[in-house]
Order: C-alpha cells, then sequence, then structure tokens
C-alpha cells in the first residue's frame, strides 16, 4: 500500500512543528524570477509564505503582497549590509519558528515539508557545495577566510529556527564584516559552522542540488546558480508564458470592478460539479486559491471536476487507479496524482501521521469512484478533515437507495447539508451536492437547494432566485 506521504515526500524524516513557513529571498535584480518561483512552491506546498524584499519592483511586489506576507529592508535594520549579505537579517524577521529560506533562483520540485526537522536543537539545515567544495575549487571562490579542508556551505537553501545562535552570530558576523573582506554571505556561514561544527545538520544531496553539479533527477530542490543559471531559468520562463498566456486568455475570467466576473467560468465537468463549487467559493470570493481532493479523478482532462479551478489557481491531489490516467495527468495538470484504490487506503491513518500535510479545512471534496464510493467515504477523516464543498456520485439509478442513505446518514452526522439531493444527468439521479454551513455563505448555497432535478436546471433556477433576490 502506498501511503500519501510518498507522493509529496522526497525523505524520511517528517516535520514536528505547526509553526512552520518558508521565506524567499528576492533581489531587485532577480525580481522577474518571483512569479516563476511561486508557480513551482504553489504547486506542491501550502505552508505560509513570506517574501523578503530586497528591492522587488511594484509591480512584482504588487504580486508578492498578494500571495504572501512582505519583509522590506526596514524590517530587517541592516544598516549599510547590502546584497544577499541582507540575508540573516531578512531570516530574523521571519514570521516563523521554524523557515526554510529559500534564493528565488531555487527550483521547488516537491513538498518542503521534510526539510523542517534539519534545524532542530538550535542547528541549522545546509547542504553542501560540493562543486566549490572540489579539489579545483579549494582555493578559488568564497575562501578568502576559509581553511582550505572547511565545507563551503549554499545558503540558497537553508531551515533555521527563530533565535538560533547560529543565525545571531551569522548577523552580527555579517554587521562586523569589512567591505570585500568575504566574498558572499554564505562564506561567512561556512566560516562559523567551521568553527562550531555541531550547530550544523547537513542537507543531503538527494534533496539538494547546485547548477555545476548537474540536474539530478528526483532531488527536491535546483539551485540555478550563476548568470548560466538565471538565463536557464528565463529561457523557461518565456516557453512557459506563451502557452500559459493562450491558456489565460481563453479560460481565465478577470475580476471587475463590480466584483463580478467579465467572462462566463469555463466548466470542465459532466454536470457542473466545477462551477457549483465556483459559484459557493470563487464568485463569492470565500476562495479564490483553494485546494481539493479529487477522489476517482479519472481523464485528468476530459469531464474532470478539478482542471478549471486548477487553471484559477488551485491546487490539490488527484487519486486513481489508473496508471493511464496518472501518466496522463504528469503532462496535462499541476496537481499531484497519486495512483492508488481509494477504497482501500488507511485515510485515518495517514491523518494521524502525517497531519501537517493533510489541512483541516480543504475546500472541495470529489467523490466519484462508482461502486466504491459509500466505503472510501466511510475510512474517509471526516471527524478531523473538514470540506467546505462536497460533490458524491451514489448512483441511485443504478445501485437503488441503499448505498445513497448510507452516505447521506454519513455526511448529515457529520453535519454537512445535503443542499443539492439526487443531482440528474439525463434524467437518472446519480449524485448529491453539499456544504459546511459554517464555511461557505449559506445564503448562496440556499440558491441552489433543491431535490431531483437537471444539472442545468440548478442552475438556471440559482440565477432566477439571484434575479429575484437583487430586485
Amino acid at each position: 500500500m502506498r501511503r500519501i506521504e510518498e507522493l509529496f515526500v522526497m525523505g524520511t524524516r517528517k516535520s514536528t512543528s505547526d509553526d512552520c513557513g518558508v521565506l524567499v529571498g528576492v533581489p531587485p535584480e532577480q525580481s522577474d524570477l518571483f512569479r516563476w518561483w511561486h508557480d513551482n512552491f504553489q504547486r506542491f506546498n501550502h505552508y505560509p509564505l513570506a517574501v523578503a524584499d530586497f528591492g522587488m519592483s511594484n509591480q512584482d511586489r504588487r504580486f508578492a503582497s498578494r500571495v504572501s506576507s512582505i519583509i522590506s529592508l526596514e524590517d530587517m535594520d541592516c544598516g549599510s549590509v547590502t546584497g544577499w549579505f541582507r540575508k540573516p537579517f531578512a531570516i530574523s524577521c521571519s514570521p516563523f519558528s521554524r523557515t526554510i529560506w529559500l534564493d528565488v533562483d531555487v527550483e521547488i520540485r516537491g513538498d518542503l515539508g521534510v526539510l523542517f526537522p534539519y534545524c532542530t536543537d538550535s542547528r541549522i539545515g545546509a547542504g553542501e557545495d560540493t562543486f566549490l567544495n572540489s579539489r579545483a575549487c579549494k582555493n578559488g571562490l568564497f575562501r578568502k577566510r576559509l581553511p582550505p579542508e572547511a565545507i563551503l556551505y549554499d545558503t540558497g537553501l537553508l531551515v533555521v529556527e527563530k533565535d538560533s545562535s547560529i543565525l545571531v552570530s551569522w548577523r552580527e558576523a555579517t554587521r562586523q564584516a569589512s567591505p570585500g573582506e568575504f566574498d558572499g554571505d554564505n562564506e561567512i556561514l561556512s566560516v562559523l559552522l567551521h568553527r562550531n561544527p555541531p550547530l550544523v545538520c547537513s542537507i543531503p544531496m538527494a534533496l539538494h542540488c547546485m547548477r555545476c553539479e548537474g540536474d539530478r533527477s528526483g532531488t527536491l530542490v535546483m539551485h540555478w546558480t550563476g548568470a548560466r543559471g538565471k538565463a536557464a531559468i528565463r529561457q523557461r520562463m518565456g516557453e512557459s508564458r506563451r502557452e500559459r498566456a493562450n491558456r489565460i486568455e481563453q479560460d481565465h475570467p478577470k475580476w471587475n470592478e463590480a466584483g463580478s466576473m467579465t467572462a462566463e467560468f469555463k466548466s470542465c465537468s459532466q454536470a457542473g460539479q466545477d462551477r457549483f463549487v465556483y459559484e459557493l467559493l470563487i464568485r463569492t470570493k470565500l476562495q479564490t486559491a483553494g485546494t481539493f481532493l479529487d477522489i476517482g479523478s479519472g481523464h485528468p482532462s476530459r469531464n474532470s471536476n478539478t482542471i478549471a479551478l486548477e487553471r484559477l489557481g488551485w491546487s490539490g491531489l488527484l487519486v486513481d487507479m489508473s496508471e493511464r490516467a496518472g501518466q496522463m495527468a504528469h503532462n496535462l495538470r499541476k496537481s499531484a496524482f497519486l495512483c492508488a484504490d481509494a477504497s482501500k487506503m488507511h485515510w485515518e491513518e495517514e491523518r494521524k501521521s502525517y497531519s501537517h500535510r493533510i489541512p483541516p479545512i480543504v475546500d472541495y471534496l470529489s467523490l466519484d469512484v462508482d461502486a466504491d464510493t459509500l466505503v472510501t467515504l466511510r475510512t474517509l477523516p471526516l471527524a478531523r478533515v473538514r470540506f467546505r464543498v462536497i460533490t458524491i456520485e451514489h448512483d441511485a439509478y443504478r445501485h437503488g437507495d441503499g448505498p445513497r442513505a448510507a452516505m447521506r446518514e454519513i455526511l448529515t452526522t457529520h453535519h454537512y447539508d445535503l443542499v443539492c439531493k439526487d443531482v440528474c444527468f439525463n434524467g437518472r439521479p446519480f449524485e448529491d451536492w453539499c456544504v459546511d454551513p459554517a464555511l461557505v455563505n449559506i445564503d448562496v448555497a440556499n440558491r441552489y437547494r433543491g431535490e431531483q432535478r437537471e444539472w442545468e436546471q440548478i442552475f438556471s433556477e440559482a440565477e432566477l432566485r439571484d434575479t429575484h433576490a437583487r430586485a
């Protein structure tokens, strides 16, 4: 049985703190890289995010303020210290008890949560710069004050506890350094760690890679160092931007000043399930960049309940038994895919062991595994995880009232409101749509309330009710 963490985690250690977050540093000459960095971050992670603004452009700063908290130069109080030497001052301002620091030229390829334990016991987690530690580079760059036998660490990826002694020492050593005394912030930290080896916990190469080492497959983070690294990123950005621009022009509606959408939402679901989520959560601005769990996801784009949401910035987990679907999802979807039999997964066990990876509130649950839907519903940790919106297939036209009645009893016992009972497709009742009344605008949900209706009728009646309410 594959466990959920196998999908997200590339190591074997897990975080033990809930107050963990990610901090990224953005200098003015790399301000344009932030959107690329953030796209990679949000594809795999839902941790709180902060940005150390070393001089971002106004446009990039506005975007950053929408997706993160901002730490300004004034907050850092770094005096005359410039460039990346400001890094320890920025980390000292982190709002998190445990912080993963990343330079903006670091590519994220998986769930960062496995990194948090590398800063336990006041140690700092850091990966070695294996290229500059090689024999050919022992007397080269970043070694003005570093002995040849000492290890040079890459400070593009660090894991730090708030107010740790090594962080305080790094900050003070940087403040006291003379101009030109060190080649980089990494050299100052490496000197301190050479003097105090117990203060570092080395991040393994399986999790950390640098451009000069070659692009190793399966690495959690890739640091695109140097001018060549930035050029490689911008080349990728140019390709993705053209593709993304075409998709946005076709599929992405924009908010207008009146607070409504200037274009109709383009549903990809077979019976409007994604539109139901859109109307309750996105149009109401309750959750514009949400999360989903798509169990029985099937084809990753055709009749998908979640791809249209993903195109609007949502992310989540796709679960399906089909290996072919997984192969297609790898090419067509940003969200992670788990090839597994959902009816046999130990969801409650996963929740207990890896609670930091399964958020307590998931915005949308799509549950459609045919005859195994009831069995899967019984295994879900409904007492510990809440879903704002659920669409669940019962196929009462085929299986009768038994499974449907059992599903409804489970859902109502867990205080879900069955807003749309027996949603029909071509006259056949096949689904129920329900909400957590504490987590949605129930007045909006009531516009869709009803029973035994074609799915198109649900939306036409809701529009009519909305018109009357506005009159």
